[in-house]
């Protein structure tokens, strides 16, 4: 049986609300990942996220529509740590309620 330490959900929960923000934003470009989702942590106890299966075909109108606003000079732009570490908490909070 599989036991999930506290800092395991906590990064499950984040990965899924980091999955379910990706699904929304590909969603706005006209794009879905049917498999997108959190997975669970394994070793280093953080956050990941399964892309998941997609069509060769979505995967490449995806990649275009990428390249497309690289090629404008649209860049993308970290997020501040502190709001990261702020969505974590709110993730932590979410998985112990």
């Amino acid at each position: 049986m599989f036991s999930q330490r506290p800092a395991q959900a906590a990064a499950l929960v984040e990965g899924d609300l980091a999955a379910r923000d990706l699904a929304e934003a590909l969603r706005l470009a006209g794009f879905t990942l049917p498999s997108l989702h959190g997975d669970i942590p394994t070793i280093t106890d953080k956050a990941l996220v399964h892309l998941g299966g997609a069509s060769a075909e979505v995967v490449r109108d995806l990649a275009a529509w990428i390249r497309q606003r690289a090629r404008t000079g649209a860049r993308f732009t970290l997020r501040r740590p502190a709001a990261a570490a702020s969505r974590a908490r709110a993730a932590a909070d979410i998985g112990a309620a």
